[in-house]
């Protein structure tokens, strides 16, 4: 089954087409990554996915449901989204800043309830955040702030989570503990993932299903192995490089 499909998407800033007829799907339970180089419309297509920005033309389908007819809260019960900067004051708690994640599961003027704070909890415990509770943001590592974030996405118990390149601001150690976490979630929870990531490696590694975007249109689809190929890379990047088929994964070698 499809939980997420897109027919003939085009998306604009003003009257600069950045994204033409795109057509996609991604299977439920799916971990994909979006791939190809700056300007060519990934981080575009999370937002439109979240409803953060209107499509000029075609649609955009959640488990057959067309989004354009979902009112914003529904749509956030649907899909989370943590995009490269994510901002919130500095000085509320790990524990508060999960609780924001319930509000589109709740009515106006509703309270949380004990189901809420167990829900809560079982997010911050994957994520390993529940030891960080009570700290503040701005006392938390970029890594530790990263783990609240994906805490409070999974804490609206959406079915797709979207990363808009959740690794840009940090060191290696942490993008490998970030990814890690979310390939787990992915495989404990079923929760569908959809991954723009810069780095072809991580995303060879951390997406079973790749899309490569170049001037706005999807230059090519497929696994890892069909995706990265010397001359795909050439076209989209235009650079020479050298891929590996290791047992466990693809590595690729820029000349």
């Amino acid at each position: 089954m499809d939980m997420l499909r897109i027919e003939d998407l085009s998306l604009s800033y003003g009257d600069k087409p950045v994204v033409q007829n795109l057509n996609l799907r991604v299977k439920k339970g799916q971990a994909v990554s979006i791939i190809g180089p700056n300007a060519s419309g990934k981080s575009t297509i999370l937002k439109s996915i979240a409803g953060i920005i209107k499509p000029a033309g075609g649609k955009i389908f959640i488990e057959e449901k067309d989004i354009s007819k979902m009112d914003s809260k529904r749509l956030a019960q649907k899909v989370s989204i943590l995009l490269q900067q994510n901002r919130t004051p500095d000085d509320i708690s790990v524990e508060e800043l999960v609780y924001f994640g319930r509000y589109p599961r709740k009515k106006w003027f509703e309270g949380f309830e004990s189901s809420d704070k167990k829900i809560i909890e079982e997010a911050m415990k994957l994520t390993n955040t529940f030891a960080l509770r009570d700290k503040t943001l701005e006392t938390l590592s970029g890594g530790e702030r990263q783990r609240a974030w994906i805490a409070m996405a999974l804490a609206q118990e959406p079915d797709i989570l979207l990363f808009d390149e959740p690794t840009t601001y940090l060191d290696l150690a942490h993008q490998i503990e970030f990814l890690e976490l979310v390939n787990r979630l992915n495989k404990e929870t079923r929760v569908t993932v959809v991954l723009v990531l810069h780095d072809l490696n991580q995303a060879a590694r951390y997406g079973n299903y790749l899309f490569a975007m170049k001037d706005g249109r999807l230059f090519a689809q497929g696994s890892p192995q069909e995706v990265l190929t010397p001359q795909n890379i050439l076209s989209i990047y235009n650079i020479e490089a050298d891929i590996i088929n290791r047992p466990d994964r693809l590595v690729v070698i820029p000349r």
